[in-house]
C-alpha cells in the first residue's frame, strides 16, 4: 500500500514530455544575372541573291516566247520577241532622213564655198557669206541629228528582242503570245541558282543585329532528308514588313558548295538562331513561383534571392522561366 502511494505522488511531481514540432523543409535558391541563351527554330526559304524582273524597253506585241519556267539560260539568250515590224520601219525612215540632210549639207557647204570666192573678189557682200556659212552649218547640224535618230532607231528595234541578263534559271513567265506589253512591263523572272542563301522572318522580339558579324548558325533542309546547313548572317532589314510585322534577314550558305547538287530555289529550310537575354537585371527564376499561388517569403539582399515554401510543392523546380528582376 505504502510502496503504490509512492509510485503515484512521484508521478504526479513529473513534467510532461515536451511537444516535439515538425520541420518544414525549405528551398533555397540563389538566382543572378543570366549568362546563357535562348535558342528559337524559325522557318526560312532558299532564295537567290541574285534575280531579275525584266523586260521590253519598247511597247509591243508579243510574237515569240522561246523559253518556260525551269529553263536554264545563258547571258545575252533571247527569251521573248517583240512584233518588230514598226521598229523595222522606224530604222529605214530614219536612214532616208539621213540621206536627204546629207545632200542638203553637201549644197550647203558648195553654196558656202562659192559665196566665199565671190566676197574674196568683192562681188558679194560679207553678210551674204556669211549667211551663207550659217546655212550650211545648220545642215551639218541636221545631218548630225538625224544620225542620231537611226542610232535610236535601230537600238529600239534590238530592244524587241528580250535577252537574260546573266545565266541563270526562269523562275517565272507574266505574259504570253500575242499579248500587248507596255514599256517597262516586267515579263520574265531570272535568277542565279549559283549563290542562294536562306532568308527567315525574324521575329520583333529578337534583336538580330546585335549578331557579332562572324557569328554562324546552324540549320537544315526539310524534307525527307534533312540536310545540315551552316549559315552566316549577311544582312537584316532595319524596318519590318508589312502584314507580319517581322523583320527580314539573310544568311549566307558557308557550306553550299558540298551540297550544291541539294539546293534548289524555293526550298523550304529552318534556321536555329540563339539570341542572348539584353535586359539589364534580368534573372533565372523557377517556373513554380508563377504556377503556384501559395504563401511564401522571399529575401532578397543584394543580388542573391532566397524563397521559401514546402518542399512537396516544388518537385519540379528544375523548370525555369526567364523573368527581368
Amino acid at each position: 500500500m505504502i510502496h503504490a502511494s509512492l509510485v503515484l505522488i512521484a508521478s504526479g511531481c513529473s513534467k510532461p514530455p515536451a511537444q516535439v514540432v515538425p520541420v518544414t523543409p525549405v528551398l533555397v535558391m540563389t538566382v543572378g544575372a543570366a549568362k546563357t541563351a535562348t535558342f528559337r527554330t524559325l522557318p526560312g526559304i532558299v532564295t537567290p541573291r541574285y534575280a531579275a524582273n525584266v523586260g521590253f524597253q519598247v511597247a509591243g506585241r508579243i510574237q515569240q516566247r522561246m523559253v518556260d519556267v525551269g529553263s536554264r539560260v545563258r547571258q545575252g539568250q533571247p527569251l521573248v520577241m517583240l512584233n518588230a515590224s514598226d521598229y523595222a520601219q522606224g530604222v529605214l525612215v530614219a536612214q532616208d532622213q539621213i540621206g536627204a540632210a546629207h545632200a542638203e549639207m553637201e549644197q550647203s557647204v558648195a553654196d558656202a564655198r562659192r559665196f566665199k570666192s565671190l566676197a574674196d573678189r568683192g562681188l558679194i557682200s560679207q553678210a551674204e557669206m556669211g549667211s551663207q556659212q550659217a546655212r550650211a552649218d545648220a545642215a551639218q547640224a541636221r545631218l548630225d541629228q538625224a544620225s542620231r535618230q537611226l542610232e535610236l532607231a535601230r537600238n529600239r528595234l534590238a530592244y524587241t528582242s528580250l535577252v537574260a541578263p546573266f545565266d541563270g534559271i526562269v523562275t517565272a513567265l507574266t505574259a504570253e503570245v500575242g499579248q500587248v506589253l507596255a514599256e517597262g512591263m516586267p515579263v520574265v523572272s531570272v535568277a542565279r541558282d549559283d549563290t542562294l542563301e536562306v532568308s527567315v522572318e525574324i521575329p520583333e522580339d529578337m534583336r538580330v543585329n546585335d549578331v557579332a558579324p562572324d557569328s554562324t548558325f546552324d540549320g537544315h533542309l526539310t524534307g525527307k532528308s534533312l540536310i545540315p546547313l551552316k549559315l552566316k548572317l549577311r544582312e537584316a532589314a532595319p524596318a519590318t514588313t508589312a502584314p507580319l510585322r517581322t523583320f527580314r534577314a539573310t544568311f549566307t550558305i558557308l557550306n553550299a558548295e558540298s551540297i550544291q547538287g541539294e539546293l534548289r530555289i524555293g526550298q523550304s529550310a529552318e534556321v536555329t538562331l540563339s539570341q542572348p537575354l539584353s535586359n539589364r537585371g534580368a534573372v533565372e527564376l523557377p517556373a513554380a513561383l508563377d504556377q503556384q499561388r501559395t504563401r511564401r517569403r522571399c529575401l532578397v539582399r543584394r543580388t542573391r534571392w532566397k524563397y521559401a515554401a514546402p518542399a512537396g510543392r516544388h518537385r519540379q523546380s528544375h523548370d525555369q522561366r526567364w523573368r527581368s528582376g
